[in-house]
Order: structure tokens, then sequence, then C-alpha cells
């Protein structure tokens, strides 16, 4: 394989030396950036028309996997939190260049196209956006971190396709007309979810982690559990793995395709150097030349779909279930495959889930609160709240916490990284939360005893534990007072260095209700004199006074 790669630069290079034979390096290269559409290199001649076009979708993005390769150069300029994004945009770029006639789709999330505006807004608005203005780049996926969408919440799902698209349509200046499944995402309701976010259009094609059932059909009609339908590329034999490299690919160019007006997807990941795929396009040039050469026509998706999808076109209806033998990525029916024994989602994802589900319902509810107090300030705070939560909701987070990875010069794992970002959520929509009560208060005076209340929603009496966060403190005992009742608290310390101490304790509230408690120093409890000496054990176990350490061993 690597001698087959060094040949195929070899050739590569003797095609540069020929085209440059009469004029420097530098001029020939001034002139190809100058004019990207006069075909200068590799523009071959298309043998006749065909009804079957093609593009290539380069899947890659910033939140998980893009957290490892943050800092490197790019031509002659460092980066330091996007640097794989930069150089897989910057390929992208070279390829637009150099073949005038091909049309690649960027598969990133749009976290990643948020933080090369931030990085590099010059590089962002001179070299990316007008390729994409054109038509030369056509972005598609459009969620804010690839994520599990039918593993984690309701209002995630919608967030993900909204806040995803706004920032493709802020940074880049286009809609996202095409939705591509990315690695990992699909559930039942997705039709009517993509309709209502504005898609018009989908793609069920995916290179990695599990697959629908194969349709030998160009476009179908997705239908939804309402009924709602949406056009779709499926699952089809359309798809040309990432691994097709160094070779033609004319051979999928069938009469079925020709039949279908099929789209052939080009698959590919373009990692820094040295890294899993490939570091350019360069491995699929045989391929998409073969391509050009029999008459296809590269197309973007939404291009390709806008053009098949005309109001005439008769589609036909499918639905698919979510127990059909799809995406069982880790789980315990896919027990004898590679990521079933790497790992999956095990223990630690199924935590984050649960977590990732609580911290939402705080959030949704810190929102409501906040309608009712106003402020542009607090309410962009919260929705940097929002994708802190939604980045590690991304596919990589489950299956590779077992790598290193950085966040704010810590080397962790990923989801290291989502406990972090988690607990960060939550601190943020508690003092969100205690802001907006005393704006709705009024400013407390130094007199006023903090107040806490305590809601049931249900139609029956309930007790019920619940968690206070305290600031740094004084290490203080608290207890909560209501008339005659008081509720005593329980202090545990933070184990991480970001995260505050909590006061736990558990309340009786009466059905559909609500009480209002006082915030007390101090404690309900007599203190209770240590144990120091004694224990108790049996054949299995044992307990034990340890006076060295104060504490049962």
């Amino acid at each position: 394989m690597v001698k087959r790669y060094k040949q195929k630069e070899q050739a590569i290079g003797s095609k540069e030396s020929f085209h440059e034979s009469s004029m420097s390096r530098r001029g020939f290269l001034q002139i190809l950036s100058a004019t990207p559409m006069l075909g200068m290199v590799g523009d071959g001649k298309a043998a006749g028309p065909s009804d079957v076009s093609f593009t290539i979708v380069n899947h890659w993005h910033q939140s998980g996997v893009g957290w490892f390769f943050r800092e490197g150069k790019v031509g002659a300029k460092h980066y330091q939190r996007g640097f794989s994004v930069f150089y897989g945009v910057q390929k992208t770029i070279d390829a637009a260049r150099q073949f005038p006639w091909l049309t690649i789709c960027l598969e990133f999330d749009s976290h990643a196209y948020e933080v090369i505006q931030a990085e590099d807004k010059q590089f962002v608005q001179e070299k990316f956006r007008p390729l994409v203005a054109a038509g030369r780049i056509d972005p598609v996926g459009g969620t804010y971190s690839q994520p599990y969408a039918q593993l984690v919440g309701w209002q995630s799902n919608v967030r993900q396709f909204v806040e995803g698209r706004v920032i493709v349509r802020e940074v880049l200046g286009k809609d996202v007309e095409c939705f591509l499944v990315e690695e990992i995402i699909f559930h039942p309701q997705m039709p009517q979810l993509l309709r209502l976010c504005g898609y018009p259009y989908a793609s069920l094609q995916v290179q990695n982690n599990g697959s629908l059932p194969l349709v030998k059909k160009a476009v179908v009609n997705w239908r939804g559990l309402d009924g709602s339908t949406i056009p779709t590329i499926p699952f089809n034999p359309w798809l040309i793995s990432l691994v097709k490299q160094h070779q033609s690919l004319a051979s999928f160019v069938d009469p079925a395709a020709e039949a279908e007006e099929a789209l052939l997807t080009i698959w590919a990941e373009i990692w820094p150097p040295g890294l899993d795929w490939g570091a350019s396009y360069t491995p699929y040039t045989e391929g998409f030349q073969s391509l050009r050469d029999k008459g296809l026509q590269s197309l973007g998706f939404g291009e390709y779909m806008r053009r098949r999808c005309k109001p005439e076109t008769s589609l036909e209806s499918v639905y698919w279930k979510m127990d059909d033998p799809l995406f069982t990525f880790g789980w315990p029916q896919n027990k004898t495959s590679l990521w079933a024994t790497l790992g999956g989602w095990g223990y630690e994802g199924d935590a984050l889930l649960k977590g990732n589900r609580r911290l939402e319902h705080e959030l949704n509810a810190a929102e409501m609160l906040l309608s009712l107090a106003p402020d542009s300030d607090r309410s962009e705070r919260l929705r940097d709240l929002w994708k802190k939560l939604m980045l590690p909701q991304n596919h990589d987070c489950f299956i590779v916490c077992g790598f290193a990875g950085e966040y704010e010069h810590v080397l962790t794992t990923n989801l290291e990284i989502a406990k972090m970002m988690s607990r960060e959520v939550e601190a943020g929509v508690r003092q969100l939360r205690q802001e907006a009560v005393e704006r709705l208060a009024g400013a407390p005076t130094a007199e006023s005893p903090a107040s806490v209340m305590c809601q049931n929603p249900a139609g029956v009496a309930v007790r019920q534990p619940i968690v206070l966060e305290m600031g740094a403190g004084d290490g203080s005992d608290y207890f909560l007072e209501s008339g005659d009742e008081k509720v005593e608290l329980q202090r545990i310390e933070s184990a991480y260095a970001n995260e505050n101490p909590r006061l736990v304790g558990v309340v009786d509230l009466p059905p559909c209700g609500f009480k209002t408690f006082g915030l007390k120093k101090g404690s309900t409890a007599a203190k209770i004199p240590l144990q120091q000496s004694g224990g108790i054990s049996n054949e299995y176990y044992s307990a034990r006074w340890d006076n060295v350490r104060k504490g049962y061993a």
C-alpha cells in the first residue's frame, strides 16, 4: 500500500512538472489561484452525456475527534483551536481550484464552522465563503455536533438542527439544503423534524457504524411516524466507500444507476497528515476523473435533489422502523461487531445520557423563567450553555473515551471532557436562575435569608430529594425551615476543581403544590459522638473503627 501511494504521488508530480515546464512554479500557482474556473489542471474531457451524477463528501467534525487535533500549522498560519478543520477546508479549496468541474460536499458539524470563524475570520471570508457562494462547496448535514439524535432528549434534537443551520447561515451565508445521516443519527420522527427545521431534502447514505436496508432507488420519500415525508437518497448501491482509492470508479456507472438517474457518492475523510484515510483528495483523483471521462457531472446534494425531485416526479414512500437491523452500534444485539468489542456505549455512555437529559430539563426550565425577566445578556449566556450541553452529544464522546484529549490545557479523555462541560452547564444554569429570581423579586437585602422553592407537579404527595449548589462557603452546616418544619441538609464536598460543594436533603411536598423554605445556618440534629471502638463481621465482610483515619474501614 505504501508503494502504491508513492507511485501515485510520483505520477502526480510528473503531471505537475509537465504543466509547469514553461513557467515558474510560483507563476503557475498564482494563475491557478486567480482563475479557478479555467480548468488548467486535471480537467478531463467528458465522454458524453450521462443521466448519472456524482459528488464527493468529506466527513469531519471539530467536536469529539477534532479536539485531538486542535493545534497545528496550515501553510504559514499556526492555529490554536481548529487546526484539523482548517486543514480539511484548505485541502477542499485546493481540490476545487485544481478541478473546476468538481463539486465537494462538506459534512462538518456546525461547531467546526463556528470555531474557524472565531479563529480566522479573514480565511473564512476571503477563501472559504466565495466557493460556497459559487456552489463549488456544498455544506450538508447541519447539526451542531453530529449527535446520537435517537438517544439524546427531545429539546436537544430540535436545537441540534435549528442551531446548526443558523450557524452555517451566519458563517457561510448559505442554508443547509440536505441533511446527511452523518455517522449514526436516525429515528422515526426525523422526517417531521427535518421538515419543521427547514430542510427540503435528506440523504441516508452513511459510511460508518451501521446501515439501513439496501434500497435500489436513487430517491424515495422517507415517511415518518406522523405521515410527514421528505425526499431522501436512501442507503443504495451507489455509495462508494472511502477505501476505493487510487482506482477507476467507472464500474459504478451501471445500467441501474443510469435508469434511476442516481447520484454516486464518494465518501472521504480528510485527516491531518499521517492519520487514517489520507491527508488530501489526491487518492480519489483517478476515481472522480474516471467518472468525469464517462460524461458524469459533479453536483452537490442540494443541486442534485433540486434537479431530481421536480414537482411532477413520483417517489416511492418508505418507512423504516427502529427495530430493523440498523445502527446497532455498541448495543447487546451487536455482540460480534468490532465496536461491541471496543466497548460501544456501555456504562459510561448511559451515565452521560442520564446527566444530559437532566440538564436539558434544567435549561428548559431556566429558559421559561428568563422569559419572565427578559435580558439580552442572559439570553446569550443561556444559548452558550445549550451549545455546551450539545457538544458532548457528538458520536465520538462515547466511543473514544479511552484516548487522550485536550480541554483547556488538561489532558484527559473525551468522557471527562463531557463531564467537565456538564458541570459548567449546571453551574451556569444555576447562576442564571438565581439572577432571574432576584430580578423578579427585587435585589435582596443583606439581612434577607436565602429562600428555596420546591415544586411538585404530580397529583399525589411526594417525598423527594433536593440538591442545592453552594459557593466555596465556610464549611458551615445548613438546614431548611418552613414554619415549624425543619429539614436537615447534608454537605457533599466536590471531587472536581470546577464543581462547587452541594447540600442534599429530603422534603415532603403536597400534591400539585409547592413549599418555600428559608435557608439557615446551623444544624437541627444533635451531634452524635463518634464511636471509637468495636466492629462487626461475618464470613464475607468486616467493619471496624480505624483510629488513625477516624473512620470506619
